[in-house]
Order: structure tokens, then C-alpha cells, then sequence
């Protein structure tokens, strides 16, 4: 994926913006042919491109082969050089769920990705990230374990911990696939739909399932859950 303005915050320039997904393509297919050995010559061309709402654009390729040769350093440099001077590449992450992690893992901690790296036989680097899906100040006094997500630098990466699962702090855990998170209403706490197009009358408590605002909820010691109609946990 392209993306323009990294820690800028000005977002694409008014020239990509302007411009139609068809010019935006020959310009792509003309910083191409500055990658390769000979001059105007296009080792490999991308099959469509797409304009994100964010203002990104995402090339899809013909094939692994062409993948493979746009990931080296290099190639993606004279690109961007070719292009457009504010375009950077945005690294594409493969998410998985990992399941009941032991809590003495710190995820903020790089040492600990690492450390999960080296015990598990894979690259240096192949854990870009990870997080814990439930807020730690939501853990319940006695919990041990918690589901976190790992951001996962290639598909083979991915693959082999789908497969293989792996070891972290002396725990053998099992992963998952991430599936896409469905919408969820933050008014009424439904599901396929957001706040703004809500259409319910008043607010519903994510904390108590009351008749009010979660932020403004005094009842957070007898929680009950929206979605599933049960007491004892949160929505």
C-alpha cells in the first residue's frame, strides 16, 4: 500500500487526489519502468489499483513473483523516487489471535518479541507487534491467561504459528486466524451498525445495560452484558 504525509498529517497531495485511478495506474506503470535494468523497460506491471478512503493506494500484482520483486529495498525505492516524493510504502501486517497468553508477557516490551522469536525458530523481526485484546484494567484479580493479537511481518509467518502454534514463557498456545471485527454500536450496543446511524431513542449502558451513557455509569459493580443478556461481565 502507498500512503502519503507519514507524521505530517496533511494527507495526498491535491495532485494524486485530483487525479483518476486510471492516470494514477500510467503514473505507477511510469515510476516502474525506472526499476529495472534497461531503461523503459517494466519487469512486472500492477493488475488494478484501488484509492482508499484514508487517501492510500493499493496495488494488487499478478503474482508471488512480482510481490517478491517490489518487496526488495531497492526496487521500492526508485519507485517512490520515480512517483511521487512524499509516497511512502506502508508495510501490510498479518493478524492472528493468540490464546490464553500467560500474563507476565509484556507486549509493549521489544525484548519479549523478540524473546518469543528466538524460542519459537522464527526470523528476527517476524512479530512486528502485539497487544491484549481485553484492556488490562478490565482483568478480573484471579486471571492468569488473556487473548492477545500479533501483528505478523509475511504470510509464512502467519501460517506457520496457524499451524504450529506457539511457546511463550514456557506456555505451549494456539492460534487463531483474526477474523474482522463485526460493527458495534456504542449507543445501543446492536451489532452492524455504528453510533451515528443508530436509531434507537436513548443510550444503553455498555457497563450496567441501564438507560444511560457508559461514561456516566455509578453502577460498575453490578455489571450485565448487552449483547448476551447475562449479569456478571460488561457489554
Amino acid at each position: 500500500m502507498i500512503d502519503f504525509g507519514i507524521g505530517l498529517g496533511a494527507g495526498p497531495p491535491e495532485e494524486i487526489v485530483s487525479r483518476s485511478i486510471a492516470a494514477i495506474k500510467g503514473r505507477i506503470d511510469h515510476a516502474l519502468e525506472g526499476c529495472s535494468g534497461e531503461p523503459g523497460e517494466v519487469k512486472h506491471k500492477v493488475n488494478a489499483v484501488s484509492r482508499l478512503k484514508n487517501g492510500g493506494i493499493l496495488l494488487e500484482w499478478g503474482g508471488d513473483e512480482a510481490a517478491i520483486w517490489f518487496a526488495d529495498t531497492s526496487v521500492r525505492q526508485k519507485f517512490l523516487t520515480g512517483f511521487h516524493p512524499e509516497a511512502v510504502i506502508k508495510a501490510r501486517d498479518y493478524h492472528v489471535v493468540v490464546q490464553f497468553v500467560p500474563l507476565t508477557f509484556r507486549p509493549d516490551r521489544e525484548e519479549n518479541l523478540r524473546e518469543i522469536e528466538e524460542v519459537n525458530g522464527m526470523k528476527n523481526g517476524a512479530i512486528n507487534r502485539a497487544r491484549w485484546i481485553k484492556p488490562v484494567s478490565r482483568r478480573s484479580p484471579s486471571q492468569t491467561c488473556g487473548h492477545a493479537i500479533f501483528s505478523l511481518s509475511s504470510p509464512q509467518s502467519a501460517n506457520d504459528v496457524l499451524a504450529n502454534g506457539l511457546v511463550i514463557h514456557q506456555k505451549k498456545v494456539y492460534v487463531e486466524k483474526c477474523k474482522r471485527e463485526p460493527l458495534r454500536c456504542l449507543k445501543c450496543h446492536g451489532w452492524g451498525h455504528m453510533a451515528r446511524d443508530c436509531q434507537a431513542t436513548t443510550d444503553t449502558c455498555g457497563t450496567c445495560a441501564q438507560r444511560h451513557r457508559t461514561d456516566t455509569c455509578g453502577n460498575t459493580a453490578r455489571p450485565h452484558c448487552v449483547s448476551c443478556g447475562v449479569g456478571g461481565h460488561a457489554s
